[in-house]
């Protein structure tokens, strides 16, 4: 199986207009940090274990709802299987190995930390995606249901493109 949890890894990509230099955050907004490479995600993301790739396809219908899942999502020096950042609920899908109590441990560390991100996380396991897609699909819509939308997403507006506030 493959390993999600990615440490330090830095991007150093140019600059969007290639002037040399990191591109910066927005005045005010701080400087976000890079924990996991683009390239290790974008890798992922093609990817996926066929229970992934079965959840991501029945995740993408909750659209109807209003619901927007990524797919293999960096936070921290992690990468989850799936998010819906703006109600921020996490989604992961574990295999056996998951099972071993070294891994468990792990496991509860890592939620713990995203947890104190102010994530939920939900986890199931293979099987259940495998034998039980509906009722894992019902469990995730009622969770991300009962959770207010995270108040940076309630009202998101989009600047525009030149960037001179514009509607």
């Amino acid at each position: 199986m493959r390993e999600k949890d990615v440490t330090n890894v830095q991007d150093s990509s140019p600059s969007p207009a290639g002037e040399g230099g990191r591109r910066g955050a927005p005045a005010g907004w701080g400087k976000r940090p890079r924990h996991v490479s683009p390239s290790i995600v974008k890798i992922l993301r093609k990817n996926l274990t066929p229970q992934e790739a079965k959840l991501w396809v029945r995740l993408k219908e909750l659209k109807q709802q209003g619901l927007h899942f990524r797919k293999q999502v960096p936070i921290k020096n992690y990468v989850v299987d799936f998010a819906c950042l703006s109600r921020k609920l996490l989604i992961e899908i574990d295999g056996e190995q998951h099972g071993f109590e070294s891994n468990a441990a792990h496991d509860r560390i890592r939620d713990t930390e995203l947890s104190d991100l102010g994530y939920s996380v939900l986890r199931f396991w293979n099987h259940e995606i495998d034998r039980e897609i509906e009722s894992v699909l019902d469990t995730i819509l009622r969770d991300a249901l009962d959770r207010e939308p995270h108040p940076s997403n309630a009202s998101r507006s989009t600047p525009s493109p030149t960037g001179e506030g514009g509607e």
